[in-house]
């Protein structure tokens, strides 16, 4: 996001393939915090989608959602997916500078794009943009660690020109409560999460380690073949056996508008 979004051109296919989910009843919990009749939700840093498809599931065909991401490539696979859905809207937008009214929402969601933004400037719109009662949530996926995954993100940060912008990204993609709690017109910051599993194999890893920017910065450095291999090596050498079931906890950090 903010000046980023060119990071992610050419990706928007990979992520839509490639990327988990979000678990329904996360977005099902927090919005029983929700205290407005209000029945509209802003999923800010869509992507492709994948967050508003289970935004949409959770909430239901009452609400209608406003799907705001400012990279075209990531835009044009997000258009096409929800194409003739009802009750949605897309909009070309960053997080900062959202084109809508005072007061629009009900629900403010930000999953896995915060540490893209700037925080004051986005709490500062969202403190616009939601209703009173509404709330605003911050939501990240973590995997719980493997050996071959640590040897994955060994390879990446050996031959990324990103690594320390991508350790420093990685230490804020989620505010803090304090922090949520702190900024004037919200209250009531809370924390949960939300365990759960995927099945997968050395292809679907690789795979999924393609739709980082990081892997496609080495990508771009020594060429696609050579990653695919050096990866592959990796997860002969850590995964014998060629499946993994990956243990995964979604988190997430809400504040209630006041």
């Amino acid at each position: 996001m903010g000046d980023m979004t060119e990071r992610f051109d050419g990706l928007a296919e990979a992520y839509a393939a490639f990327r988990p989910g979000y678990p329904v009843a996360a977005f099902q919990d927090i919005a029983a915090s929700i205290t407005t009749a209000l029945r509209r939700a802003v999923d800010v840093g869509a992507g492709p989608g994948t967050s508003t498809q289970s935004l949409r599931q959770a909430l239901g065909p009452d609400w209608v959602i406003a799907a705001a991401e400012p990279g075209r490539d990531m835009r044009r696979v997000l258009t096409r997916r929800f194409e003739g859905a009802s009750g949605l809207m897309i909009l070309g937008a960053r997080a900062e500078a959202l084109p809508l009214p005072a007061g629009f929402a009900a629900l403010a969601t930000i999953c896995t794009a915060w540490h893209w933004l700037h925080p004051d400037r986005t709490m500062a719109e969202m403190a616009r943009i939601l209703a009173p009662g509404g709330v605003l949530a911050i939501i990240r996926h973590q995997r719980l660690s493997h050996p071959v995954l640590a040897a994955f993100d060994a390879y990446v940060a050996q031959h990324s020109t990103q690594g320390e912008d991508y350790l420093r990204r990685n230490d804020r993609k989620l505010p803090g409560a304090a922090y949520l709690g702190a900024q004037r017109g919200f209250a009531d910051p809370q924390t949960a999460l939300w365990p759960w599993h995927s099945d997968t194999d050395c292809r679907g890893l690789i795979d999924l380690w393609l739709t980082r920017s990081t892997t496609w910065d080495v990508v771009r450095r020594i060429g696609l073949d050579r990653v695919l291999h050096d990866l592959s090596a990796l997860c002969q050498d850590n995964l014998p056996e060629g499946r993994l079931t990956l243990h995964w906890q979604t988190e997430a950090q809400w504040v209630r508008r006041v």
